[in-house]
């Protein structure tokens, strides 16, 4: 069987659940929840893995910390023998206003570390990214992605994850063209 993978970026702990650092991982939960599979931990993946076997679908939510996603990444591509073109990597975007999602087709890293790895250990930048808005601060970028979001933040996210989600699931079906054209608007998901 062959399988799609779309992989969530985020730090693994109670401290970095509720940070927009973790905005991958967010969308990769509500993805499971909407094909009604639960995540598991591998130790051979060193990532948290859902299958959804019915769809030919794995997700996955790195172990390895954000920096070194690149590792969990590889293993499982490995693997499952699946080719990039079936590959999903959502993460957090600094660059993009809070809201926004935009697909990403190749290119660079643009400084997110979690991506930078998994372009170095897979050897290629030639993989879909599902990037997620999440604004830029004052602060210093570091504290600003790892500060804990507040009560009405957190509803806005959670609005934003079940979009970007649903947009996850259209390029499952679709594929990047169908999925871009789609989603990579200007409008803005507010509360």
């Amino acid at each position: 069987m062959s399988f799609s993978l779309i992989v969530g970026l985020g730090n693994p702990g109670s401290d970095y659940s509720a940070t927009r650092h973790n905005a991958g991982f967010g969308v990769v939960d509500k993805i499971a929840n909407r094909c009604g599979c639960s995540f598991a931990e591998s130790r051979r993946f060193k990532a948290m893995v859902a299958k959804d076997v019915g769809n030919a679908l794995l997700l996955a939510k790195p172990l390895t910390y954000m920096n070194l996603s690149g590792f969990a990444v590889c293993s499982i591509v490995s693997y499952f023998k699946i080719s990039l073109d079936d590959l999903l990597i959502i993460s957090d975007d600094l660059d993009l206003q809070i809201g926004k999602i935009r697909f990403q087709n190749g290119g660079a890293s643009a400084g997110h570390k979690g991506v930078e790895s998994i372009i170095a250990q897979l050897g290629s930048r030639e993989f879909v990214r599902l990037r997620i808005g999440i604004g830029r601060s004052e602060e210093n970028a570091a504290s600003y992605v790892l500060k804990r979001l507040k009560k009405d933040e957190l509803e806005l996210f959670d609005n934003i994850f079940d979009k970007a989600a649903e947009a996850a699931l259209y390029w499952y079906k679709y594929r990047f063209d169908k999925a871009a054209n789609r989603y990579n608007g200007d409008a803005l998901i507010t509360l």
